[in-house]
């Protein structure tokens, strides 16, 4: 059978599948028969040793390669262990008749409720440690397997009905052929983390986990958008050969990543790496970069069940500095909400995208935003690097923003520890009142970077991870163009640097226009560096006006769309 879908990062993937269905714990009231209480005491015994086995497994898994992730896990059996928790649980299904998993329910979020009205931040974020546990332990006592990405033990197309950061930060990279998923688009988690690792991938794949099932061969082909999921032995064969013709194509490509990227006109153009979460995987290609244009500092939150501390983060952004060695880094500050949820992040929103995200999430959680502050300042010291702020809509918002630097630098003053004082200072601009206001915009800040994927969101007023309406979102709109276009006139004329650090700018035509629109810095993940830059070396800053001034007098995508792909025909 053959199921469409939208090809997000491109390759084929021939292998085994496994389908990813996190557990979710749904618990109704359940109650026990007098003859059923021993047996039920006894099954719960065994969950809490399943429980702290599989726990014993992660941080032996873990210990030498992440001990801040093992000491979560460790943290997590000391939970098992609990006294007056596992005594109240077993009292409850004694004396109560409560099942286990019932009991568990209740004495949990007893604790958790009583945790997270504590006036203390610390003991406000055991919470989602005891979450955690609570779903582990219900979860072995009904008999449920581990779904978990960090455990895959042999190579597999995944499929899913979504991947989140969260499942994902853990995953084992080495042992994903291809993913899949039901839902999401060209520039949701899962599509933007398959291609930084060079994964393919399709997402809006209608119905695939109720397809197929753990074990199965399957094909991905995400160059025409394609499922099989029972190729014939002749098809497989094919998609081999398919696959090893492409990887070999790719290889060839990669040699242009060590060019200078100088246009035909002499005009150089900045390339620079986007990194998540920051490990050597991240920096393979940092060295044949001119900088990190976007480090999103959000994988740190969610690499485990509490927010890192000051100290955690100066050591993990110092690393980042060191690493680039003296090139210059861009740092987002924390930009959760819409898709990215952190553990223990309870807020429920109609609309989460036009909701308490970014700025406005760290506005509101204070001691949050100025504990990352206060790290990025001290961090400062290592190399050159800017803050800059994701989702600003205003000239108020920015104000707020630099006032909660100021904050920061005063708390680092009385604390009488170094920082960098002249740290510069920027915006992310994706909603679209900013480049109405870009001038006011340029003369408050150091630079800015665009940031493509949202902005087109929300001009366009499209879900970017709903495929229902995935034809909506059209990055080549001439609406997203002039705003663009307005933008980075506005940066120039203040003579300020503007960088595009959206998908756009990792696709060879979407590079070329942004050339013509007068972008002279482009920042995207590491697997596309090698064709951004064979396509630099091969125009003209002259050529890419020409293309621009083109492509803003169309009315549609369309026009637009089919332009281009003429233009890059001819290259």
């Amino acid at each position: 059978m053959r199921i469409h879908g939208t090809a997000v990062s491109r390759g084929y993937a021939v292998g085994k599948v496994f389908v990813f269905r996190p557990f979710r714990a749904k618990i109704a009231p359940k109650y026990l028969l007098s003859d059923q209480v021993e047996g039920a005491l006894s099954r719960f015994q065994q969950a809490l040793a399943d429980a702290e086995a599989e726990l014993d497994v992660i941080v032996a898994g873990v210990q030498k390669t992440d001990p801040d992730k093992a000491a979560i896990f460790d943290a997590h059996r000391s939970i098992l262990k609990d006294e007056e928790l596992c005594g109240e649980i077993l009292e409850k299904i004694k004396e109560d008749l409560l099942s286990p998993e019932y009991a568990v329910e209740l004495c949990f979020e007893r604790f958790i409720q009583l945790l997270s009205a504590n006036e203390s931040e610390t003991f406000r974020e055991r919470c989602a440690d005891l979450k955690d546990v609570k779903s582990r332990l219900q979860r072995v006592y009904l008999g449920i397997k581990e779904s978990n990405l960090a455990r895959l033990k042999e190579p597999v197309i995944i499929v899913a009905n979504d991947l989140y950061p969260s499942d994902t930060v853990t995953m084992k990279r080495e042992m994903v052929l291809g993913i899949a998923t039901e839902v999401g688009g060209f520039t949701s988690h899962s599509a933007i983390l398959a291609r930084s690792y060079g994964i393919p991938a399709l997402c809006g794949v209608s119905d695939a986990t109720e397809a197929l099932c753990d074990g199965q061969t399957a094909v991905l082909d995400a160059e025409e958008g394609i499922l099989l999921t029972q190729p014939s032995g002749a098809e497989v064969e094919r998609y081999r050969a398919l696959r090893s013709t492409f990887l070999a194509e790719r290889k060839k490509l990669d040699a242009y990543k060590r060019i200078r990227p100088v246009t035909k006109d002499g005009v150089r153009v900045e390339v620079s790496v986007n990194i998540g979460d920051p490990t050597r995987t991240d920096f393979m290609d940092l060295e044949l970069a001119d900088g990190i244009g976007l480090f999103r500092t959000e994988f740190l939150y969610m690499r485990g069940k509490n927010p890192p501390g000051e100290r955690e983060q100066e050591q993990v952004y110092r690393r980042v500095i060191r690493a680039a060695k003296g090139k210059p880094v861009l740092i987002r500050t924390l930009d959760v909400g819409g898709d990215k949820k952190l553990a223990g992040m309870e807020e429920k929103e109609p609309n989460p995208f036009l909701g308490l995200r970014a700025v406005r999430y760290c506005f509101v959680h204070e001691e949050l935003f100025l504990t990352q502050l206060r790290a990025l300042l001290r961090a400062g010291a290592e190399g050159p690097v800017g803050i800059m702020f994701p989702m600003v809509s205003s000239m108020e918002e920015l104000a707020r923003c630099k006032e909660f630097v100021e904050q920061a630098k005063q708390q680092l003053r009385a604390q009488n520890v170094p920082f960098d004082e002249n740290i510069r200072l920027g915006v992310v601009v994706e909603v679209p009142a900013l480049p109405f206001i870009a001038r006011e915009v340029a003369a408050q800040v150091d630079f800015a970077s665009i940031g493509t994927n949202d902005l087109c969101q929300y001009t366009l007023a499209v879900d970017r991870l709903n495929p229902r309406v995935s034809s909506y979102y059209q990055s080549f709109h001439p609406a997203v163009l002039r705003a663009v276009k307005m933008t980075a006139d506005a940066f120039q004329q203040a003579g300020k640097p503007l960088s595009v650090c959206g998908e756009m700018a990792g696709e060879t035509a979407g590079a070329l226009l942004l050339i013509g629109l007068g972008i002279r810095r482009l920042s995207m993940n590491a697997p596309g560096m090698a064709g951004v830059k064979k396509l630099i070396t091969n125009v003209s800053v002259t050529d890419a006006q020409e293309v621009a001034r083109q492509a803003l007098g169309f009315s549609s995508a369309e026009q637009i769309e089919a332009y281009l792909q003429d233009v890059m025909r001819q290259l």
